[in-house]
């Protein structure tokens, strides 16, 4: 599937409950009955839309796609991968995990997309892909930059639209209509959510990707695992 319209009429609350789109419902939805507004309440998660679905997707289209959006050559390939592990240095401990080679692509977290996204990136591909590719790129990464910083989230929030508006409408011209996957089609819809609920840090994944660890550290056995896990957050809470 691919969607390349960006100007279709958006779906209320209840235009969802009476099921006007009769098409995309499959039957009534037990959600419907809690107080909620179905089509704000279940957001647009930017870790996997953005850091792990788009940025990801624009790296392997980089380094390892077909000729026409191929454009790291193995030297500039080899370059980017140098400066990247030469920021190792240089990167602060509030940073999860250090900057790899592109060479270790295929095993990288979704922390170390939202590194290159949001700030080696700009610095790194200037000047290594051609310009209209590098500018198109600058969109997305100024837009979640503002969208994902409390100062800027509200105040240019139409810009950020504008900007990923600009990103998915080019998106076709540098990498096919074929590659207009949903991830692509969500981003003109984040700045709506964080005028809704905030910046994008505030309803991420990122924080609960992050729990998971210590989750996983307190299953000691396949027998009651979910007791376990309460019983294991309890005495913690209990004791910090």
């Amino acid at each position: 599937m691919f969607f390349l319209g960006i100007d279709a009429q958006l779906r209320t609350n209840e235009s969802f409950c009476s099921k006007s789109d009769e098409s995309y419902h499959k039957g009534p939805c037990p959600l419907e009955v809690l107080p909620i507004y179905m089509t704000s309440v279940f957001v647009l998660d930017y870790m996997h839309n953005v850091c792990q679905g788009v940025m990801k997707r624009l790296l392997h289209f980089w380094k390892s796609g077909q000729k026409p959006v191929r454009y790291l050559n193995t030297d500039l390939e080899h370059q980017i991968s140098t400066e990247q592990v030469n920021l190792q240095p240089h990167f602060p401990s509030e940073f999860s995990r250090l900057p790899r080679s592109l060479d270790e692509l295929e095993f990288w977290k979704v922390t170390e997309y939202r590194t290159f996204l949001l700030y080696t990136g700009p610095i790194l591909l200037k000047g290594r892909i051609k310009s209209s590719l590098y500018n198109h790129f600058l969109l997305l990464h100024c837009a979640v930059k503002l969208l994902i910083s409390v100062e800027t989230c509200i105040i240019y929030n139409d810009l950020a639209n504008n900007l990923l508006r600009q990103f998915v409408t080019e998106y076709p011209e540098h990498y096919g209509s074929e590659y207009v996957t949903y991830n692509v089609h969500f981003l003109i819809h984040i700045a709506n959510f964080v005028k809704i609920h905030g910046p994008l840090d505030k309803f991420s994944a990122f924080k609960f990707e992050n729990y998971l660890q210590i989750i996983k550290k307190t299953v000691h056995n396949s027998k009651y695992p979910l007791q376990g896990v309460y019983n294991r957050i309890l005495e913690q809470n209990i004791y910090l």
